[in-house]
């Protein structure tokens, strides 16, 4: 999760820490790609899949997935994969295409904001 976060090391059987030190994460393409890796995995547990998959509905909101719920049936639970499975593709189409960059980007930012984190500087775009 993108945001400033302090993480430090305790020990359990003694009263001792270590020193604290501020991290800033910030989602990026690469956050993209890792959720999308693991939205497509089968074998994680759902809700695993799920929140990884809520972060891919950021970037684009069109994207719905519906999954599977204790009382769905196993013909319904593969019905759910396969939707699952053509959603996500549909998902990497619309990261591939050079189109949707910009778009990308500006939800990119926009998660980063949201944790309270200022835009990248980009640097100044190559002049013709």
């Amino acid at each position: 999760m993108p945001g400033k976060w302090t993480v430090w090391i305790a020990a359990r059987d003694v009263e001792l820490e270590s020193n604290r030190l501020e991290l800033t994460l910030r989602f990026t393409a690469n956050s993209v790609a890792a959720c999308l890796e693991m939205a497509e995995r089968r074998e994680e547990r759902t809700s695993k899949r799920k929140w990884h998959a809520a972060w891919l509905q950021k970037i684009m909101p069109g994207l719905e997935l519906k999954w599977r719920t204790e009382d769905t049936s196993p013909e319904g639970i593969a019905r759910r994969h396969a939707e699952i499975e053509k959603k996500l593709q549909e998902f990497k189409l619309f990261l591939d295409d050079p189109k949707n960059a910009k778009a990308i980007q500006q939800a990119i930012d926009r998660i980063n904001q949201e944790a309270g984190l200022p835009v990248e500087d980009k640097g100044e775009e190559a002049k013709p």
